[in-house]
């Protein structure tokens, strides 16, 4: 099970961000940013919630553990692309999927 600072890491990773790239996008310093990702130290709401807004996430993102904890930082930043998607677009690479993992069942 992964920590808020892992979870926090692999959002930042998936990203391509450093901590200190992640710093200057949230106006949270780099310091308290590593703190976090090494579990040294409890984030305020207040903080995770300016650490979200540039990872494109949200607060239950880094509060909750998904089963994304063991997926590599490529495909992460694929669903974080597909999160932008309209609800049309979405359903559109749904069946796109679909086909094509239908096609390497044969």
């Amino acid at each position: 099970m992964l920590t808020i600072g892992k979870r926090l890491k692999k959002y930042r990773e998936a990203l391509g961000l450093s901590t200190t790239e992640l710093a200057n996008l949230s106006d949270v310093g780099q310091s308290t940013i590593s703190s976090i990702e090494n579990d040294n130290q409890s984030p305020r709401v207040e903080t995770l919630e300016r650490l979200c807004v540039p990872l494109n996430i949200s607060i239950v993102d880094l509060l909750i553990d998904t089963d994304y904890g063991d997926l590599p930082p490529k495909i992460l930043r694929i669903l974080h692309s597909i999160k932008q998607l309209t609800s049309e677009e979405q359903e559109y690479l749904s069946h796109f999927l679909e086909l094509v993992l239908e096609r390497t069942k044969r």
